[in-house]
């Protein structure tokens, strides 16, 4: 299974949670990244903060993907949507401060 696969699997087992974006970070984001070698660190953004279903989601997802040979190598974390407080306001990405 290539990384690609692999990432395109992830990213279905996460979509029942709203995923907003997911994130790499890592030899993947730097540029770096080489299939077999290098991990696979992402941090998935969700649309409140985890609770208890969302972190069994993840959990379920890396168990279904383990037998393929570059799941060992996957890491992730989840966030809530990122918001920022700034003079004018609130604000979060793709959203402009009202």
């Amino acid at each position: 299974m290539s990384t690609d696969v692999l990432l395109a699997r992830f990213l279905r087992e996460l979509a029942p949670l709203g995923t907003r974006a997911v994130w790499a970070h890592g030899s993947l984001a730097g540029g770096d990244y080489q299939e077999g070698r290098s991990d696979l660190d992402l941090i998935a953004v969700l649309p409140e903060p985890p609770g208890l279903g969302a972190v069994r989601r993840v959990v379920t997802a890396h168990r279904r993907l383990r037998a393929e040979p570059l799941a060992g190598r996957l890491h992730s974390a989840t966030s809530p949507r990122p918001t920022w407080t700034t003079r004018s306001g609130r604000i979060s990405p793709g959203r402009t401060a009202g």
